[in-house]
């Protein structure tokens, strides 16, 4: 008689080992760890760059504090990223947790000017956090990797010197290849594999889904918030569907006027599904008022108008009550 590896086997008889396959590797498990160490490591550094400055009250401090706060919650588990480099401004962050149960995959992609630091306060998760609490079966990646159009990472501000790089091609071509490569990346878990998957781009963010899509990604569904518009050799994907999203805004001032993406927009192109503008709460403000004179009809408006417009531009990505129809209406839309 002798004993390998455990098994009894017996003179002259073969033995037949049952042999186990290996539990699949699930990857996203590995990089909200391993970011967990990194966050970790940051908090770290910032400790150290905060024990010696001397200006303890400068908006770098404080800066350097929102993003410590921030790295506390990911090391305590109540934030999961899969990924972060503050140095090359990279983060993905994950809501949800992936398992047998995960129908659909978010990837939302939000917009022009994004920072870190609209992360740090939360302002690009709202939708995606809506949908992963109110459909079930949906977890979500928020995703920005690498220095968005007009992102000031000096303040964490905006640039709006720099607008004119969300409306660059090349530049959405570069960023397309990248989010093509993270979707195929992530996908190789088994479980996020499996899924329905949604792309969702805010402003800019739009550009990026769908020149991820010139660089061989597939969605399942795409949505447009007010997206900004598409690479001219980017064509629909017949087994993909797609909807805009939008309020009367900035954004769509500027399609208006043909000057977006060379009116390739998500409004004019075919592919996208859309009804009428949602109505915001100040849209008062933009309808023109005309008065009749002696003259003849005097058509003016109102002097907030501009104002208006620019927090429209932003309104679609909230959570708040005037957001609520939209939020509805694309909740419903995913179910579907």
């Amino acid at each position: 008689m002798s004993r390998v590896r455990g098994v009894v086997t017996l003179p002259g008889v073969r033995s037949h080992r049952r042999v186990h396959a290996a539990p699949p590797r699930h990857r996203w498990i590995d990089r909200v760890a391993a970011n967990r160490v990194n966050a970790q490591d940051r908090i770290t550094r910032i400790d150290r760059i905060l024990a010696t400055d001397p200006d303890r009250d400068d908006e770098r401090v404080a800066r350097l504090r929102k993003e410590a706060e921030y790295l506390e919650r990911v090391v305590a588990g109540t934030v999961q990223l899969y990924l972060y480099d503050h140095d090359a401004s990279r983060i993905i962050e994950m809501i949800g947790a992936p398992s047998a149960t995960t129908t659909t995959v978010v990837t939302s992609g939000p917009g022009t000017y994004t920072s870190l630091f609209n992360f740090y306060d939360g302002g690009v998760q709202q939708v995606s956090k809506h949908l992963t609490d109110k459909v079930p079966g949906t977890i979500a990646f928020v995703y920005k990797d690498g220095l968005f159009p007009g992102e000031d990472t000096a303040t964490g501000g905006m640039n709006a010197l720099r607008i004119g790089e969300a409306n660059d091609a090349d530049r959405a071509r570069s960023a397309g290849k990248q989010l093509a490569s993270f979707e195929a990346g992530m996908r190789s878990d088994p479980v996020l594999g499996a899924a329905r998957q949604v792309a969702i781009g805010h402003s800019w963010g739009l550009a990026n889904v769908t020149s991820s899509e010139v660089a061989g990604a597939h969605y399942d569904k795409v949505v447009s918030l007010s997206g900004a518009g598409m690479l001219p050799e980017w064509q629909k994907n017949p087994q993909t569907t797609y909807l805009d999203l939008s309020f009367r805004d900035i954004l769509q001032s500027g399609q208006g006027l043909g000057v977006v993406w060379d009116g390739n927009n998500p409004r004019t192109n075919p592919a996208f599904e859309h009804g009428e503008y949602y109505r915001g709460p100040d849209d008062k403000y933009l309808d023109p008022v005309t008065v009749h004179t002696m003259d003849g009809p005097v058509t003016t408006y109102d002097g907030r108008a501009l104002g208006v417009l620019v927090d429209n531009h932003n309104l679609i990505t909230q959570n708040t009550p005037s957001n609520f129809r939209v939020l509805f209406d694309l909740q419903r839309w995913l179910d579907g």
